[in-house]
């Protein structure tokens, strides 16, 4: 009965503990101070999308080509933060800052996706790093050995919207 009690309890808490389950079902503002603080959020937000570099924008594309399929999975951020390490940049943050940047670029883009990725040009204007930053995009689309068509499409898009193309 314990043993069983105690998996309950870990399922429950791995499933609502679970920092982007909660960014995908934020609470509820029905309060007149939630609503206050809601609205200010949503400000802050819209122009969230504007502010950051090469991480930020790297980050968010590898998010992005994550979750088109409408599925972000525990493995797909284990390939982002795996992708990362790799890379001469943002190898030197640490797992837990990495982490940081994914749900606050996952938020990002739950606000604005297209907006979101319209953005990307601004927050990296080098050419090389941005030839930088669609090669980790591929390879997380390219993390579970099939690249879905969504994902296709959204490389193609980013790298126009990047003038790569």
């Amino acid at each position: 009965r314990d043993l069983r009690d105690a998996w309950q309890e870990y399922l429950f808490r791995q499933m609502y503990g679970n920092p982007f389950v909660r960014a995908m079902f934020p609470p509820n503002p029905n309060s007149d101070e939630k609503k206050k603080e809601f609205s200010s959020f949503q400000l802050e937000d819209r122009f969230k999308k504007f502010k950051g570099g090469f991480e930020e924008a790297a980050i968010r594309m590898m998010v992005a080509v994550a979750r088109i399929d409408n599925v972000f999975s525990e493995k797909e951020i284990n390939a982002i933060i795996a992708v990362a390490k790799n890379n001469p940049k943002l190898g030197l943050l640490s797992d837990e800052n990495i982490k940081a940047l994914i749900r606050e670029q996952s938020h990002v883009l739950d606000n604005d996706f297209k907006g979101a990725v319209e953005s990307l040009s601004y927050l990296i204007k080098n050419h090389d790093d941005r030839l930088e930053a669609v090669e980790m995009m591929k390879k997380v689309a390219d993390s579970d050995f099939v690249v879905a068509p969504e994902e296709d499409q959204l490389i193609i898009e980013v790298m126009e919207l990047l003038d790569i193309i």
